[in-house]
């Protein structure tokens, strides 16, 4: 074989590499942008122009770029970090830093409030409050979501619990006065918890000061990337029976929450007792995805009260103005919670802001 023919078996070889190369490239694309066969079957006509497309350019031998999808919300390996926040009354708000979390949960505490739970990944929040005091039931979900548990002083059974699960926190009641972890709001003095401040960075000091583990092998709850809309449910009319273009959630006789669809930013905007619940900035709070979790309460020593988190319940999924019905389960106060639809599938959660509403069963949860 001649240097000419050596050359040219190695440019046809080259070429038929990256034909090959492409080829793959495409099939991930397809699989990634909308999971496998499902995707391409609701999408259609835009993945067979993307492949027709595709396809053409390797007929040209022209170079082409595959973008992959990516999810924004939850990526890195930075250890989650939950932050217990007040949120009893009207003073109490609007919480700094609350609309740079990635997750919130909000769970009844004693005389009918609630108290929410922010958890931060791989953001730089400067200011994050007010800190307050940890129950049980945030223990649990803190643990799964494998985050570091942050707050600023508990309840005699979540101190117990602390303890005896060997739970990674920090806890601001405890620290000394010249620890700067947590501040005060300018105005108040340093004995009222509720107006407690800390930032990220400060938590993450403490974190490596006291050797808790900073990385997290955690997968979140289940993210997509790009943007997924829920079946339609219809009765035997065919009228769709699952729109969800508002949703309240009555907690207790002083404490409600609604959220409002909004089809042009495809959010949910966030409502408390009426009035709009506002971010530090003084814009809206709103969440792409709201999960209605109901469980069983219980009352507890000392006025207290617990959540049952563990075993298996009911409630809702919403995103994009739809919502569904879903069954959860959680294997034991550690394990991780998986929402499940209809068909007992694994629910898809879009790339966004969620809300986990814990809400004692029996209380009314209204769609419209």
């Amino acid at each position: 074989m001649g240097k000419k023919d050596k050359k040219q078996k190695a440019a046809d070889n080259k070429k038929g590499k990256r034909k090959l190369l492409i080829i793959i490239l495409v099939i991930l694309a397809v699989l990634i942008t909308g999971g496998g066969l499902l995707a391409a079957k609701h999408m259609g006509n835009s993945n067979n122009t993307a492949a027709n497309t595709i396809a053409e350019n390797v007929q040209n031998d022209t170079e082409i770029t595959v973008t992959v999808p990516k999810i924004n919300i939850f990526n890195g390996d930075s250890r989650p970090i939950a932050v217990v926040l007040e949120n009893s009354t009207n003073n109490d708000w609007p919480q700094p830093g609350l609309q740079d979390a990635y997750l919130v949960y909000e769970i009844t505490v004693e005389g009918g409030m609630t108290k929410l739970m922010a958890l931060y990944k791989g953001k730089d929040v400067s200011d994050i409050g007010y800190v307050r005091s940890v129950r049980p039931a945030f223990i649990d979900y803190a643990l799964a979501n494998d985050a570091v548990l942050v707050h600023y002083g508990h309840s005699p059974a979540a101190a117990s619990d602390e303890a005896s699960m060997k739970v990674d926190y920090i806890n601001g009641i405890n620290l000394l006065p010249s620890d700067k972890t947590f501040w005060t709001v300018k105005g108040y003095t340093t004995g009222n918890a509720k107006r407690m401040v800390t930032s990220i960075k400060n938590i993450q000091a403490k974190m490596k000061n006291g050797n808790i583990r900073t990385t997290s092998a955690d997968t979140g709850l289940g993210y997509v990337a790009g943007d997924y809309d829920l079946e339609n449910v219809t009765d035997e009319a065919g009228n769709i029976t699952n729109t969800a273009n508002s949703v309240n959630i009555t907690y207790s006789t002083s404490h409600t929450v609604s959220y409002t669809y909004d089809a042009n930013t495809k959010l949910y905007k966030r409502f408390q007792r009426g009035a709009p619940h506002l971010a530090a900035d003084g814009m809206q709070l709103t969440a792409k995805n709201i999960i209605v979790l109901l469980a069983d309460e219980f009352p507890l020593a000392g006025e207290y009260v617990q959540i049952n988190t563990v075993g298996t319940g009911t409630g809702y999924y919403l995103t994009n103005g739809k919502y569904i019905e879903i069954t959860w389960k959680k294997d034991s106060r550690t394990a991780k919670v998986q929402y499940f639809d209809k068909t007992g599938n694994e629910i898809k959660m879009n790339d966004g802001v969620t809300y986990i509403q814990v809400t004692p069963k029996g209380q009314k949860v209204i769609f419209k």
